[in-house]
């Protein structure tokens, strides 16, 4: 942090909970630092270039390397034994499995048998068992760097003499099983990274003995509950004696300690991570109420709890003031949030200048998903007048799969709403006076309750600029959604079986609404069977940049009047629409149209075949044209074909 207070480093960038993870060098303070470094440090793509004896650190410059010729220059060994770093960024990202890897691989065999004196080495996604053998006589290592090698079940126990090991980096080793037994011997070590390693069975006995170690990214508890491997795995207990843990740590296997229905809060309560702990994930829980430790836990910024099937209660969440993301999922029991808070506890200020506590005065993001029996925040009655508390910075909020919720404290600057199976009381909830505040992009998801809304409910909603309505089967009508939608961009109606647009019309105003459309750019109708025709309304939108229409197979014509989008449209995609015959002749004025996709309409597809069919004309001066046919294939044929393999 020094050196960017310094201007050493610029354009940092930070994690979610602050922690800078990059940055840039500016390229005048670059070349000063190769200056300063003389020529111990040394970037060189190695092709006839000479490195001094002097040099400790080398990197490959990968851009300017041909991998398919490249190979260790002769007489490199030689000059080098004394070398420090030697970086081959030969990752995966920079070329594809095969014969490349083969020559990285055959190139850093020859680096570790004549480089004895390495400190640091890079191997992404480059070793093999050969490899991984010679590592072991390297014993001034301290960084080493395995991630992303699929080929490692094991490690060799000779892994454990490198005694000057300070980083292990075994990230996305998805086929590892195990580290070796005597782990305990890296008394140095203090960075362990085992994400994504989904076969580690166990952790070695003993790894409670590496008080060095700062990071331990996941722990694995056996699954074997054998009388040998009590002695030989490690026991969640060691845990205990890592005073220096920093960062993520997950711990997997916990359901096979015991049974889950009778232990699981003694063994939740037994686990209190550190005090500044920034981000707490707890999953697959089974107790009924959770921890007690978790309201000491202040510095909190993100909170997640899922799939917790029994959990009925949990400790109020107002008292974290850091707190910014909350995502509670399939939680099947929970049915308020909070259930011990009185009235006294829940008089909150929506104001910095009252004496009363904010609510929640630093939360952006709210997902409450799959949580059937959620009613509310608060149990108390008198917790639910709704001036009492209120988001104050709460710009995302989802709520999917709650269909009994009835009532959530006000939400007054959210910017990006999403609603799936949710009550028509609570969506009404967040339409005027808490959506006013509106300032970017928003999205929102309905699910069979728009059709209920008056027409003034969606009246002050002028910002939003994304629209989908998905899956409502019985709405009939959305000339009340659209009026007012001024800066709508993005409009997406799907799956809506009774929605007959053609016949849409509000207080005899027919296909007004889609005049107050001003900005639309894009506009998808997917399956929609009562869709004949595209809306007369649909015309005065001159902005119109895509139009896709799919899966409406009983869309017999497209207006004349299509031809006035002659200046706007663009992209135009006509797909499973069987009863579609033919283009009518505004086609031929579409003449910004770049792109037009035919698909599944068998008819419409013979019609504007190249030069010799009735509507090519119509089309010709589209620069890029895709006719493509869909095969349906019944699923009993799906299954013999699948089956003769």
């Amino acid at each position: 942090m020094d050196l960017y207070w310094r201007s050493f480093f610029q354009n940092i960038k930070r994690d979610e909970y602050g922690d800078i993870n990059k940055c840039k060098m500016h390229d005048l303070i670059h070349d000063l630092a190769q200056l300063v470094a003389g020529n111990e440090y040394t970037m060189t793509n190695l092709e006839g270039e000479k490195i001094g004896e002097t040099t400790r650190h080398v990197s490959i410059n990968a851009t300017k390397l041909d991998f398919s010729l490249w190979k260790i220059p002769t007489g490199l060994a030689d000059q080098l034994r004394k070398l420090r770093s030697f970086l081959l960024p030969l990752q995966q990202g920079y070329f594809p499995f095969g014969i490349k890897q083969q020559r990285a691989t055959d190139a850093y065999d020859s680096v570790l048998s004549s480089f004895k004196c390495l400190r640091m080495l890079d191997l992404i996604g480059l070793c093999n068992k050969i490899l991984l053998d010679s590592i072991g006589s390297l014993n001034h290592l301290r960084y080493l760097d395995l991630s992303y090698n699929g080929e490692i079940e094991m490690l060799p126990s000779s892994f454990t003499s490198l005694h000057n090991l300070q980083t292990l980096k075994l990230s996305y080793c998805w086929n590892l099983k195990e580290l070796p037994r005597d782990m305990r011997n890296l008394t140095s070590l203090r960075h362990l990274e085992l994400d994504g390693c989904v076969k580690l069975t166990h952790m070695p006995y003993g790894l409670g003995k590496l008080t060095s170690l700062q990071t331990l990214s996941t722990f694995v508890m056996d699954n074997r509950r054998t009388s040998s491997s009590r002695h030989e795995h490690g026991r969640i207990s060691e845990l205990s004696s890592l005073n220096n843990l920093t960062g993520s740590l997950e711990i997997k296997g916990l359901s096979n300690l015991h049974d889950r229905t009778s232990r699981d809060e003694s063994l939740l309560e037994s686990l209190q991570p550190h005090s500044k702990s920034k981000s707490l994930t707890v999953s697959y829980f089974w107790g009924i109420r959770f921890c007690d430790w978790l309201s000491s836990m202040s510095n909190l910024y993100k909170i997640e709890i899922n799939g917790c099937d029994k959990l009925q209660y949990i400790p109020p969440l107002h008292q974290f003031l850091h707190l910014q993301y909350l995502i509670l999922k399939d939680l099947l029991h929970l049915e308020y949030i909070d259930s011990d808070s009185s009235e006294e506890d829940c008089c909150f200020s929506s104001s910095t200048s009252s004496s009363s506590p904010l609510f929640f005065p630093a939360l952006k993001s709210l997902h409450l998903i799959g949580i059937p029996n959620l009613r509310g925040w608060w149990r108390s009655s008198s917790c639910q007048v709704a001036h009492l508390a209120s988001f104050s910075c709460l710009s995302v909020l989802w709520l999917y799969k709650c269909p009994n919720l009835i009532s959530l404290p006000l939400s007054p600057h959210i910017e990006n709403l999403l609603f799936h199976d949710v009550g028509v009381r609570i969506f009404r909830q967040f339409l005027p006076p808490t959506m006013t505040a509106i300032t970017g992009g928003s999205q929102t998801h309905t699910d069979a309750i728009l059709q209920s809304f008056p027409k003034e409910s969606l009246a002050n909603i002028t910002s939003l600029h994304e629209l989908n309505i998905d899956g409502c089967s019985g709405l009939k009508s959305v000339s009340r959604i659209l009026q007012n939608l001024r800066a709508l961009k993005d409009l997406t109606i799907y799956n809506c079986i009774e929605l007959d647009l053609c016949n849409d019309e509000e207080d005899g105003d027919y296909g007004m609404q889609w005049k107050e459309l001003s900005a639309l750019r894009t506009l998808s109708l997917i399956v929609l069977p009562k869709l004949l025709s595209l809306p007369q309304g649909l015309q005065h939108v001159t902005t119109l940049e895509y139009l896709k229409i799919s899966g409406c197979e009983n869309l017999q014509t497209l207006p004349e009047w299509i031809g006035n989008f002659q200046s706007s449209l663009q992209n135009l995609d006509i797909i499973k629409c069987p009863k579609l015959i033919s283009l009518p002749e505004g086609m031929s004025k579409l003449r910004s149209l770049r792109k037009l996709e035919i698909a599944g309409c068998p008819h419409l597809q013979f019609r504007c075949k190249m030069e010799v069919s009735q509507d090519w004309h119509k089309i010709a001066h589209v620069p890029e044209i895709r006719i493509v046919e869909l095969w349906i294939i019944p699923f009993g044929r799906i299954q013999m074909m699948m089956s003769s393999q």
